[in-house]
């Protein structure tokens, strides 16, 4: 089991260059996209003058290695209200990652409206704890609904609670907070496309990911998380998801473009 917080901490090298660590705790088919889409997010948030991120899209370019990573933040162009800026992760010379992150101030003014209300769960804790049985898996709590696990040929949709172990909020650190939904966002998207199928043929690493986020829920120890498949066809498999809080306050959305190799 990893610790979230201290497994995504980075070293400030010089004045936009950071060091990380890639530990196998993270590891799916390699490190977990929602685990490096974290890092990016916490040096940007390291070098930003606002308060919170806007949105984050990443594009993963080679499969990183467990160990020692490197990133640069690049300013591209600040306001007074909005941020945009580029963090690329490299080991050696392997350009592992390329994000782009938005920052904003948090007193940015603005209508507030609730568009899109939480799927109707049972509590979590009345629900029967997931193990997938795999390393990776032991960072979370997962509770699912009867029925969603194991059912195949289904609509390609799952619906349930996560909540991270041993430490479940990181209210402290908006960056690190927002990085929850990074991690749950990414983990959810395949396993709902892979309910259409009986048969499992075919792996799906993600090529683009993108998060967008609403409302800070850092209190809030429960995650209620929605994924779908959007669309499969022609090499590519498309997701989309939702994160609610607790208090059933929407904190993120996000979409994945994901390329499809036979197993074996």
């Amino acid at each position: 089991m990893g610790h979230f917080g201290d497994d995504t901490a980075i070293i400030q090298t010089d004045e936009h260059r950071f060091q990380a660590r890639l530990t196998d705790e993270w590891s799916i088919w390699g490190p977990h996209g929602g685990f490096l889409a974290t890092l990016a997010l916490r040096a940007a948030g390291a070098v930003t003058r606002l308060d919170r991120p806007c949105t984050i899209h990443l594009q993963y370019v080679n499969v990183a290695d467990f160990g020692e990573a490197e990133l640069e933040v690049t300013s591209l162009r600040a306001t007074r209200r909005a941020e945009c800026l580029r963090v690329d992760m490299r080991q050696g010379d392997k350009l592992i990652m390329e994000a782009s992150v938005r920052t904003v101030a948090a007193d940015s003014p603005g209508p507030d409206c609730r568009w899109s209300p939480m799927p109707t769960l049972p509590e979590p804790t009345t629900m029967a704890r997931v193990d997938f049985g795999q390393r990776f898996w032991s960072n979370f709590e997962i509770r699912i609904p009867p029925g969603i696990v194991g059912e195949d040929g289904a609509d390609p949709v799952v619906a349930g609670w996560q909540r991270f172990v041993p430490q479940a909020t990181f209210p402290d650190d908006p960056w690190l907070d927002a990085g929850r939904s990074l991690v749950a966002l990414d983990t959810a998207q395949f396993p709902a496309i892979a309910r259409a199928f009986e048969a499992m043929t075919f792996i799906a690493p993600t090529l683009d990911y993108s998060v967008s986020f609403h409302q800070p829920v850092p209190d809030d120890v429960w995650l209620a998380g929605e994924a779908r498949g959007v669309h499969a066809g022609g090499g590519l498999i498309a997701g989309s998801a939702a994160l609610w809080g607790e208090s059933g306050a929407l904190t993120a959305t996000g979409t994945q473009q994901m390329l499809c190799r036979p197993l074996g």
